[in-house]
């Protein structure tokens, strides 16, 4: 959230080797696309060939186990046993006589003792009522029965197998009745000061403003030191069986790009470990069948110029084209790791580059970088489409209808692959009390979703406004809830905001718990349901909860619903309300001027 043609990328995950570096040949792109293929010197190619049985994917936990062989049993030589036999035969049958009896002797004593076994079985069963005797002990904790006759370990003992891991049902994005409610781990993997600003400042001091100041501050291995310790204190797996309690159903990610490709120049970032624990984050999730958003919230030279994308800064360079070159080589390097990550079905989309600002301030629009914008969002979308990757884009602030802005974009495209993504704050920049104002621009938001070629997400959203009444948090939680699902649902912005004791970006007190979903729930502002939710989305568990809450402001979530077409294109209305908003207008409601 605001407040040669060769390129190298470097892999941190366990199983590599420290320093290894890739290299993506940005000539072979132009002549063969985004092929993983065309990564020289990377294991992500032949992976079968190159790995050991221990060593794992770059940032996961899962190794190669390769088949177990068997080494096959040599044969005796007849030189030498024949040949014996033929020298001394006399021995030899008098060997064997002996061998005949030894064998007798065995066999009758095992015959007598089976015997008695049945006859000591047959009393017990008739005692206790069990006309089976399978001649096996069972297990009390459920292991594979052990057999009694005492017969020795294979020779060649077998190595475990892993579990096979059961791929989650793709998340569809065109089916209207499946609807995200997620939240966002902000401040997590992406620092910003402001969520957690005691903390950023005991480690950084009082004049770093962002992740740029922090690493330069603290150098590489103290930085490391420190982040890491953060992230592991900030979520833990504990957190997920609260957030699926609460019905919730996606997780959305914040990642920078360092975590991808190697800085360059004076950048002063430390890769700290990010995707071992957006593995991590996605291995929970896929236990308790959440889905997982992949944001790439900072990117090479700062697209907007706020701290949460890693640089606060007066002049973001992410329009340069050396920098535009290294952005689309961050998400060819995220496709990459995603397509080989074991629990890659959780994936339901990824955000190529979260709000970035083409704009003079907010007051207009800067139509060299919206066109810049708009040539990377071309891009992107070929290479994640291509690898069957929802893309999730961010319109920019844009000044003025940006719906109708970005609607020929849209046209023509896959809609379950391309969804349109905003950000409305309606309580806030600035504070408001004003309830009329905020439901109004809630409702709005949500008639101009209806018809809209793809679907429409709200990627960010929170309680935040001006009333610190928790029975209005409550109530203006619920109406965005079930505002935001009468189209693709959304993500609350975040998951856990630390309250400080001497705010200087942060908010202060209860502002602060109004984007702090963690403290939402503590309080009682966020509504449980009655019993867990079914976590498979085809069984459409989401909307009937959002359906149950009381009193939405905007009216009820649309009964009769009408999906997206592929290729997208203006789709009819699905609802009442939608006919006579269009009866009312002389343009279709979507072309309205809304908020963002």
């Amino acid at each position: 959230m605001s407040t040669g043609n060769r390129d190298s990328f470097q892999s941190s995950g366990p199983g590599t080797k420290a320093g290894s570096t890739y290299y993506f040949d940005q000539a072979n792109e132009a002549q063969h696309g985004a092929n993983p293929s065309w990564y020289s010197g990377s294991p992500l190619g032949d992976v079968a060939g190159q790995h050991s049985a221990s060593s794992p994917l770059a940032g996961t936990r899962v190794a190669y186990q390769p088949a177990n062989e068997k080494g096959a049993t040599g044969r005796s030589q007849p030189t030498g046993f024949w040949g014996w036999c033929k020298r001394k035969p006399w021995l030899a049958i008098l060997l064997l006589i002996l061998l005949i009896a030894a064998v007798g002797g065995i066999g009758g004593g095992v015959a007598r003792s089976m015997m008695k076994s049945d006859d000591s079985n047959a009393q017990s069963n008739a005692a206790t009522g069990d006309k089976k005797n399978d001649g096996t002990s069972r297990s009390t904790s459920g292991s594979a029965p052990t057999g009694t006759s005492g017969a020795s370990p294979s020779a060649t003992p077998t190595a475990p197998v892993a579990a096979a891991i059961v791929p989650l049902t793709p998340w569809n994005w065109t089916d209207p009745r499946q609807k995200v409610m997620g939240v966002s781990l902000g401040n997590y993997l992406n620092i910003e000061r402001w969520l957690d600003e005691d903390w950023f400042r005991s480690v950084a001091g009082d004049n770093v403003w962002d992740e740029w100041g922090l690493h330069q501050t603290l150098g590489p291995e103290k930085t490391k030191e420190v982040l890491e310790a953060h992230q592991k204190d900030f979520i833990q797996e504990s957190d997920f069986d609260q957030l699926v309690d609460y019905g919730l159903n996606a997780i959305r990610v914040p990642i920078p790009y360092w975590s991808l490709i190697p800085t360059t120049g004076n950048e002063p970032y430390v890769n700290a470990s990010q995707l071992d624990r957006l593995s991590e984050v996605m291995e929970w999730s896929h236990k308790r069948g959440l889905y997982v958003v992949v944001d790439l919230h900072a990117m090479p030279g700062s697209q907007s110029g706020d701290q949460a994308s890693g640089h606060n800064t007066s002049n973001p360079a992410f329009w340069t084209s050396s920098n535009q070159a290294r952005s689309v080589q961050t998400v060819q390097a995220l496709i990459t790791w995603i397509d080989n990550h074991p629990y890659k079905s959780v994936v339901s989309g990824v955000c190529p580059v979260n709000e970035p600002r083409a704009q003079f301030g907010f007051s207009s629009n800067d139509p060299e970088k919206l066109a810049i914008l708009r040539s990377f969002y071309t891009r992107t979308y070929s290479l994640l489409s291509r690898a069957n990757l929802p893309m999730i884009f961010h319109p920019s602030f844009y000044v003025g209808d940006a719906l109708a802005h970005w609607a020929d974009f849209v046209t023509g495209k896959d809609p379950n692959l391309l969804i349109y993504s905003v950000h409305p704050y309606p309580g806030f920049f600035p504070a408001t009390s004003d309830v009329e104002a905020m439901t109004s621009a809630v409702c709005t938001h949500a008639r101009n979703s209806i018809g809209y070629p793809v679907p429409v997400l709200y990627g960010e959203w929170s309680a935040i406004s001006a009333i610190e009444s928790r029975s209005y948090m409550k109530s203006y939680y619920s109406t965005q809830q079930s505002a935001w699902s009468w189209s693709a649902g959304g993500f609350f912005w975040t998951y856990k905001a630390v309250v400080t004791q001497n705010p200087v970006l942060a908010n202060t007190g209860m502002q602060e718990t109004m984007y702090s979903f963690k403290d939402l729930m503590d309080i009682g502002v966020i509504p449980k349901p009655a019993a867990p939710l079914s976590t498979n989305p085809t069984d459409y568990a989401t909307l009937d909860f959002v359906r149950s809450f009381p009193n939405p402001a905007c009216g009820p979530i649309p009964q009769s619903q009408i999906g997206w077409r592929n290729p997208a294109a203006y789709g009819n209305s699905f609802s009442g309300r939608r006919r006579r908003d269009e009866q009312r207008a002389e343009t279709p409601s979507w072309r309205r001027t809304s908020r963002h």
